[in-house]
């Protein structure tokens, strides 16, 4: 004898994707993420959207798991955080047919949560990580790349601070070499490779606060890091300041300030002892 899976129609996600959708949109705790395909490119609020971000929302919808029937009684809407001034309202469009839904709260079994159709009386058991992906700010939507650089291009970099400035070049058979006022090293494939890896592309983890946008855009205590192409043209600059536990970091062809790990800056930011103090 067959085993029926468990599968309402109303709350099947499975026919949103990334390509036939057009708008997302998710209310919640005051704050409103929308989710809109312009000329098939996705934006959020206006912004660049993260890749991942958009990959991770769409698998939320696909692998949503409905487990049973909890409840057919909206007078138990309140007990299940479902009510739409309580719970989390996802609202998706594909033509001309927009859907409502509402995310209530957790189950009392991992990656379990409550979902009903906004018009509907009936109220899902499922499981997946739709809520955990939609319960995220604006910041964690967002794109996060600072800069890609493509290492083919570039010929030679400058790191400048507020002591030293130091000078990467490429010559004719495509070594590398580290130069410092009198100072001259071959750099090696291996250091400088992880300075082109880092950069391409170079993601950050967060953007900065106002407060620490105007300290970077002030200049004080900057070190800046510059790409030149082979023609002698500023292929990409970067300005990077140290703040707390992370660097802040902008490229010249933006505005926008992000904020960058330690881990990626010691990649990226070759020292003066790294190359010429002797081991």
């Amino acid at each position: 004898m067959s085993t029926k899976t468990f599968a309402p129609k109303e709350i099947d996600f499975k026919g949103f994707t990334q390509d036939n959708s057009s708008t997302v949109t998710v209310k919640q705790k005051g704050q409103e993420i929308n989710l809109k395909k312009d000329g098939g490119q996705w934006r959020v609020n206006e912004f660049s959207i993260s890749a991942s971000a958009l990959k991770d929302l769409f698998e939320g919808l696909k692998n949503l798991e409905p487990l049973s029937l909890a409840s057919r009684n909206l007078e138990k809407e309140e007990d299940f955080e479902i009510k739409p001034d309580m719970g989390t309202i996802l609202s998706l469009k594909k033509g001309e047919t927009v859907q409502d839904f509402v995310l209530g709260k957790t189950g009392n079994v991992w990656g379990t949560f409550y979902l009903k159709k906004q018009d509907s009386k009936n109220i899902y058991l499922v499981k997946g990580s739709l809520k955990e992906v939609l319960g995220h700010d604006l910041s964690w939507w967002r794109d996060k790349t600072v800069v890609k650089i493509d290492p083919a291009v570039i010929s030679s970099i400058v790191i400048k601070d507020p002591k030293r400035l130091i000078t990467f070049t490429k010559d004719k058979d495509s070594k590398w070499s580290a130069l410092s006022g009198a100072q001259k090293v071959v750099l090696e494939q291996a250091r400088l490779d992880r300075i082109l890896n880092a950069l391409n592309p170079l993601e950050a983890f967060d953007f900065a606060e106002p407060d620490e946008d105007k300290a970077l855009k002030s200049g004080k205590n900057v070190t800046n890091l510059i790409f030149s192409a082979s023609d002698g043209s500023i292929a990409v600059e970067l300005s990077f300041l140290k703040k707390d536990d992370a660097w802040l970091v902008k490229a010249n062809s933006q505005d926008t300030v992000y904020k960058i790990s330690n881990g990626k800056i010691e990649d990226i930011l070759v020292s003066y002892d790294e190359l010429f103090k002797k081991k």
